[in-house]
């Protein structure tokens, strides 16, 4: 299937997004609903045709159906082998991300953390989306993305997979991007280098918890320097021992709303 920038929005779609940003309850059928609803308009063809002959079944045979598609090859955990209906944690993170115009995401461990950063680059309709990942996470992140775009509108470009040991090299300084602001050089480069993201997307964001290791400032630096570049971080392992830890990533996701210090200095204290 071909497909070229963000998603065409139905009637449908537009009526969602329409909705007075609130907290949602994940076990309500609102967000049961929205989960419905979410994977209809965002399922391409071929997944939509398997959608509605499921959706077509008798109740029990209809569910048990889903929970089929919903698991994976070894059965470990629901909602990480190209479900054709998408979690409520999924569907949440989703009306978050749009809604906020970025996203920082505790969810639990198999919740389909790489088909939310997947679906936002559709959503957003990311000119440059980039997904950091651990790199023992790399290679089947991209196996993931290869089983999603079988039955999901795939955003074109995909995102670009990066680990953060990569990220965290020392020789990798300017990885993001190399403009005169990020290299503090006085005269842009001939020919741009780095990432150069216009959306940032974290898997496992946990490992950005340490404000001083290299990764955590280098998306830092890129993140003041680059400020309307859209952050998504998602983690099954939040923290509670320090504001430090979580403050970046709620600023570079929420911006000026974020319900934290703003401040280097503020933070401290």
């Amino acid at each position: 299937m071909s497909y070229e920038g963000p998603i065409r929005l139905s009637a449908e779609l537009q009526r969602i997004l329409a909705l007075p940003r609130r907290v949602l309850d994940f076990d309500s059928e609102e967000v049961a609903s929205l989960a419905w609803n979410w994977s209809r308009q965002l399922l391409n063809d071929d997944g939509l045709r398997e959608f509605d002959r499921i959706a077509a079944l008798p109740q029990a045979e209809r569910d048990a159906e889903f929970d089929r598609w919903a698991r994976p090859k070894n059965h470990e955990h629901p909602g990480m082998n190209c479900p054709l209906l998408m979690s409520a944690e999924q569907a949440v993170a989703l009306y978050e991300g749009y809604h906020c115009g970025g996203l920082f995401f505790s969810a639990t461990v198999g919740a389909g953390k790489s088909l939310v950063a997947f679906l936002l680059s559709l959503i957003f309709g990311a000119a440059r989306p980039v997904l950091m990942v651990p790199a023992s996470l790399e290679q089947d992140t991209h196996d993931k993305f290869a089983d999603y775009a079988k039955m999901w509108k795939a955003p074109r470009p995909m995102p670009t997979v990066v680990s953060y040991e990569v990220i965290s090299n020392p020789s990798n300084a300017l990885i993001f991007c190399d403009c005169a602001k990020c290299a503090g050089v006085k005269d842009e480069p001939a020919i741009p280098g780095g990432l150069r993201p216009t959306h940032l997307f974290a898997d496992e964001c946990d490992k950005l918890r340490n404000p001083e290791a290299a990764v955590t400032r280098r998306c830092w630096r890129h993140m003041a320097k680059h400020s309307d570049t859209v952050y998504c971080g998602m983690t099954a392992t939040p923290w509670r021992k320090s504001i430090r830890n979580s403050a970046p990533q709620l600023i570079w996701a929420l911006k000026w709303k974020a319900p934290v210090p703003i401040g280097y200095v503020d933070m401290q204290e």
